[in-house]
């Protein structure tokens, strides 16, 4: 029989089961080859008297894989077999992450089971901070852009959707192509206003996000594209759980650097 789990993984949408972590499964290309470092860690007291979360337990009901959390940065601690301790932060996913994929998977392939089930978790943090920074530098950038779309219409975020509609006829009047010479240049500029208007009202008119989905550790359906579904007793299962969020962490990576230009140029152009 299998041990019991009580493992749960942390992905962008917040704490999930290890069998449904939801994860976009879209890799990157490879990153340039530096080896990961090794997952040693001084060993913890004797008495597993870890600071932290249990995570995992094996059938004697002993933790096997532990987060900690410090300063903000989240660890961790994972027992194996033979009674060696591994740790896993934030040092060793920055290192893979770096590492092209032959290095990075003969360095996956010397792990133990546990050692992957804790690197899976640790990963998952990791998916679930990085997710929460692009969220809101997301809305950094929406902001910035709300208020120039505000100005040119000549209003404030306090207008009403009357006023901000009014304020969009009488400059679809003004700038309609048939007043402006009917040229490519009067088209575009005609539609980039339009675009102007209708980006502002999505966002008026966008509802509450929706709410977290609760934590559990039943399998999910097949047909929900939406998750990464893995087995944690399953070597295989786990290895592919790995490069699926190596993945989407590279893809979070580029989109965040692609929001800090756009906020630079925006704040750029508004001063």
């Amino acid at each position: 029989a299998r041990p019991s789990d009580k493992e749960t993984a942390s992905g962008p949408s917040g704490p999930s089961s290890e069998r449904s972590d939801r994860v976009d499964p879209n890799p990157l290309g490879e990153a340039q080859s530096v080896t990961p470092e090794a997952p040693q860690a001084p060993a913890p007291p004797s008495n597993l008297s870890l600071p932290g979360e249990p995570i995992a337990f094996d059938e004697q009901g002993v933790p096997i894989i532990v987060r900690s959390v410090e300063l903000g940065q989240s660890r961790h601690y994972v027992l194996n077999e033979d009674g060696k301790w591994h740790t896993f932060g934030d040092r060793t996913v920055d290192s893979l992450m770096k590492s092209g994929e032959d290095t990075a998977r003969e360095w996956l392939g010397a792990l133990s089971h546990r050692d992957v089930r804790g690197l899976v978790h640790e990963l998952g943090q990791r998916l679930l901070k990085s997710s929460q920074l692009y969220q809101k530098q997301q809305g950094v950038l929406e902001f910035i852009c709300d208020m120039a779309d505000y100005a040119f219409f000549g209003l404030t975020s306090q207008c009403s959707e009357r006023e901000l509609d009014n304020a969009y006829r009488k400059m679809a009047k003004k700038m309609h192509p048939d007043k402006n010479g009917g040229t490519d240049m009067a088209k575009k500029r005609f539609q980039h206003m339009k675009e102007r208007y209708e980006s502002l009202k999505a966002r008026r008119g966008a509802g509450p996000p929706p709410p977290e989905e609760e934590d559990s550790e039943e399998p999910k359906p097949e047909n929900d594209t939406g998750r990464i579904e893995f087995d944690p007793f399953d070597r295989k299962s786990l290895d592919q759980t790995v490069w699926k969020m190596l993945g989407q962490l590279r893809m979070l990576k580029q989109g965040l650097q692609e929001i800090s230009q756009q906020i630079g140029q925006r704040r750029g152009a508004t001063t």
